[in-house]
């Protein structure tokens, strides 16, 4: 009596739908686990610009008698605070988490887009601040969230 080995075809049908099965729970669950990463990404992105910001207030802060050569080359007003943000090296080339053709920040505008970090000088009450936005992805739509206004994100003008 001779036995062959060996799966029959409907076996292999069996295991191929529970590996579709599978992968049609897991591949959804595993996309959203790296857009969510990318707004994580993001909002850090913001939490840093107000970090950099606060660097920027505590110079301005500062007696003029404890201000180094660096420090008095530093910005005091809106306007030129701006400008040095624009010029910082570790600002100046961070990639959107979303789009990496796409800069993350821009400056003197809201952000519009998922992934995007705006900051955009406003005149609430009479005393400027700089409005940092950022953008998030959400069902495949944008949010865009203001960071709350702290003294790290005021400056005088």
């Amino acid at each position: 009596m001779r036995r062959d080995t060996g799966f029959t075809l409907v076996e292999l049908l069996l295991v191929l739908a529970i590996i579709g099965i599978i992968s049609a729970i897991a591949i959804p669950a595993l996309l959203g686990q790296r857009e969510s990463a990318r707004n994580r990404a993001t909002q850090a992105n913001a939490a840093d610009i107000a970090a950099a910001m606060q660097n920027a207030l505590d110079t301005v802060e500062q007696p003029q008698a404890e201000r180094t050569a660096a420090d008095l080359a530093m910005a005091t007003t809106i306007t030129e605070t701006m400008a040095v943000m624009k010029a910082r090296f570790e600002f100046l080339n961070m990639r959107n988490p979303f789009d990496q053709t796409k800069y993350a920040y821009t400056f003197g505008a809201a952000a519009a887009i998922p992934g995007e970090v705006g900051l955009v000088p406003i005149n609430p009450n009479g005393s400027y601040v700089i409005e940092i936005t950022y953008g998030l992805k959400v069902q495949g739509g944008v949010q865009i969230h203001t960071l709350a206004r702290t003294p790290e994100t005021s400056l005088p003008l």
